[in-house]
């Protein structure tokens, strides 16, 4: 695997070689050239970044991704990303709309929104059991502190209350405990 000094310049060079081809074909010099950060992680592959109080202009570069699928990422991702750049300069577009599609086509890439490549994921989202008369649950780090802190959840598909399974289920205590979810009126 190639170290990241030897990754840095096929990235550069691929936007350099983009910027040109678009200040040529859209008859544009005022192209600003982004600022190249390799500090994206996750399951995102690349990202361009734009305005905002300091004016920026980036493009984000998940060096994992960089690194697993070097030639698809540096022609494929790098040029999408990009993409996005001559789009909003020369359009005014925005996201993955017809405009940007456009120039995508125009450097000979699919038009794609979403990559395949598999990445670890930025964080561990851990997630907690709960269940209702009908099913089972998993539910996030947010949602089960919400519920902890007193929000009631409930399902729906039989209205009633997610309960957590390690709240009901303790396996020290022979006696039948009603569930929560259950009420006088309901047996």
């Amino acid at each position: 695997m190639k170290s990241i000094e030897e990754l840095k310049p096929l990235v550069e060079n691929r936007v350099m070689e983009l910027m040109i081809d678009a200040e040529q074909r859209y008859n544009r010099d005022e192209i600003r050239y982004p600022k190249i950060l390799y500090n994206l992680k996750g399951r995102c592959g690349g990202q361009f970044r734009y305005g905002g109080l300091l004016d920026v202009w980036e493009l984000r570069i998940n060096m994992e991704a960089l690194a697993k699928y070097t030639e698809h990422y540096v022609k494929e991702t790098v040029g999408h990303e990009v993409a996005h750049l001559v789009a909003k300069v020369v359009y005014g577009a925005k996201h993955h709309d017809y405009l940007w599609k456009s120039v995508m086509r125009d450097y000979n890439l699919k038009p794609t929104r979403c990559h395949s490549y598999e990445l670890t994921p930025a964080r561990r989202s851990e997630k907690f059991a709960y269940k209702c008369a009908c099913s089972e649950y998993k539910v996030g780090k947010q949602r089960h502190n919400r519920i902890q802190a007193g929000a009631r959840y409930t399902c729906s598909k039989c209205s009633c209350k997610l309960v957590s399974l390690s709240e009901t289920a303790k396996p020290d205590d022979a006696t039948f405990t009603r569930p929560s979810f259950m009420t006088a009126s309901t047996l």
